[in-house]
């Protein structure tokens, strides 16, 4: 139940500062006092389902975006043997290069296991070094789907219904930890529609210009761009001539 608690408080917290609003905001809004919600928010106490309902509606969310906790029992998929570890994982660090920013960005993708389903939570561009992934740009909800040689996630934004976004990466039948991966979706600023070189990786990586390098489109894959009129990601992470 102290799991449960501090996902929620953390989920509140998440919400709260997204929306720029202070713990006083929030404690006039639903009745209690500053020192009440930050209790709320530390899993001090555990908040009512009353409670709960006043949150969800003065931050503009939903009470499932506040409580999607992960199920407590895997699905079966993942006790069966021979699967990839990228399969099994239940977290996972995306990276990709933002030239606009001229830096790495890290993602992280936490996979909620049920008994039908893999839903997925989608925390984008993390605070460097974050330990709570709720300290991200942007949050999506989803699902994940499981095949030979792919995975796909599926989610939507939960701060923008017009935009939903596709990650496929492949899906190593070997003991690689990382692996490429293609997202598209909407650039934040303009809403344009677009696609992303991405590398997927079982650990955290450091975030330096060997990693950028490893990101940036080669000269190859621009000739095959301008060849075939549609960008392609290899299933292939080695160093490539620019």
């Amino acid at each position: 139940m102290e799991d449960i608690n501090r996902f929620v408080g953390g989920r509140i917290h998440f919400f709260r500062k997204l929306r720029g609003y202070t713990l006083q905001d929030l404690a006039e809004a639903i009745g209690k006092s500053k020192a009440t919600v930050s209790k709320y928010e530390k899993s001090e106490i555990a908040i009512d389902v009353e409670v709960l309902f006043d949150v969800a509606k003065f931050l503009g969310v939903t009470v499932s975006q506040l409580t999607d906790y992960p199920a407590l029992s895997a699905s079966r998929r993942r006790g069966m043997p021979g699967l990839s570890a990228f399969s099994r994982a239940e977290t996972l660090f995306l990276y990709t290069y933002d030239g606009r920013l001229n830096q790495v960005t890290e993602g992280v993708l936490r996979t909620l296991p049920t008994e039908t389903a893999d839903q997925v939570a989608f925390y984008m561009d993390v605070a460097p070094g974050a330990e709570d992934y709720h300290d991200c740009r942007a949050y999506y909800q989803g699902r994940a789907e499981y095949h030979t040689s792919l995975i796909c996630f599926v989610m939507q934004n939960q701060f923008n219904d017009a935009e939903q976004v596709l990650l496929y990466l492949y899906n190593p039948i070997d003991r690689e930890t990382e692996t490429p991966a293609m997202l598209c979706g909407l650039a934040r600023q303009n809403l344009q529609p677009m696609a992303m070189r991405c590398i997927v990786s079982l650990n955290r990586l450091r975030m330096d210009e060997a990693l950028k390098e490893r990101l940036l489109l080669t000269r190859q894959e621009l000739q095959g761009i301008r060849k075939l009129n549609f960008f392609t990601v290899e299933n292939l992470l080695g160093d490539s001539a620019r």
